[in-house]
């Protein structure tokens, strides 16, 4: 590879650095929670497995999260009807609320950090991120 493709790599990669520190210090009042809420908001309740498995997350991780969650009156653990040795995960209103807020702090960050692009230049952007993303993945598939 040449010095100029090399410097281009290290400059794509700074940038994208510098994005990805923009993005994870914005201010966003349910910081890891978001997803948690919306996808409970959308599919009710849900088991500790069930979770880990979308968020790609340890239980024991994801454990410390709910905690959190239910101390703040988001969501309640129950035993799973289906079976007792098991913990349904639910919102409450309190939840259900937060889950709505979430959704729209969501679509502001999205409309913020998109919104100076036009539709051409998304449909790119879409397309490159998920051409990297395929990629990444292979590769941590393959470790």
């Amino acid at each position: 590879m040449g010095d100029s493709m090399e410097n281009i790599n290290l400059t794509l990669l700074a940038l994208f650095r510098q994005c990805a520190h923009l993005q994870f210090h914005r201010q966003q009042r349910f910081r890891g929670q978001s997803r948690i809420l919306i996808l409970l908001e959308e599919r009710g309740k849900m088991s500790l497995k069930e979770l880990s498995e979308i968020l790609k997350r340890r239980p024991a991780t994801l454990s410390e999260q709910l905690d959190g969650m239910e101390k703040n009156g988001f969501i309640l653990r129950k035993t799973s009807a289906a079976d007792r040795r098991n913990l349904d995960i639910l919102l409450t209103p309190e939840g259900y609320e937060a889950a709505g807020e979430a959704r729209r702090e969501r679509q502001k960050t999205a409309d913020a950090l998109f919104g100076v692009l036009d539709g051409q230049e998304k449909e790119q952007l879409e397309g490159l991120l998920q051409k990297l993303l395929d990629e990444w993945q292979k590769g941590a598939d393959e470790s």
